[in-house]
C-alpha cells in the first residue's frame, strides 16, 4: 500500500481483508452458482473471469492473507481453474522466469 502512516496502513489492510475481499468473493460465489458452469459469464472463460481471479490472487498475495478461501471454497477453486488454463499457466510461468 502507498499509505505512509503505519497505523492507517494497518487499518486499511485489515479492512480489505475483513470486508473488501470477502465482499468480492461473495459476489463471485453468487455468480458462479448462478451460472452453473464454473465461469462468471457465459459458457467459457471471459475477461471477467481473468480480471476478477487476478484481483483475488494478487491482493491475497500482496496482503499475505488467503483466509477468504475457507469461507468461499468454490471461488478458490475458480481462481485455481483460471490459473491452470494452459495459456494462462504458460504466460505466468514465462513471466515468473523473467522472459
Amino acid at each position: 500500500m502507498m499509505e505512509k502512516n503505519d497505523a492507517l496502513k494497518k487499518e486499511k489492510r485489515e479492512r480489505v481483508i475483513k470486508e473488501g475481499i470477502p465482499n468480492l468473493a461473495r459476489v463471485m460465489d453468487k455468480e458462479l452458482k448462478s451460472s452453473g458452469n464454473g465461469w462468471l459469464v457465459g459458457d467459457s472463460a471471459t475477461y471477467a473471469d481473468f480480471h476478477l481471479a487476478s484481483i483475488l490472487k494478487r491482493v491475497s498475495a500482496q496482503l499475505g492473507d488467503s483466509s477468504w478461501k475457507a469461507e468461499f471454497p468454490d471461488v478458490s477453486k475458480f481462481v485455481d481453474r483460471v490459473y491452470s488454463l494452459p495459456n494462462i499457466k504458460a504466460w505466468c510461468e514465462k513471466r515468473a522466469a523473467g522472459k
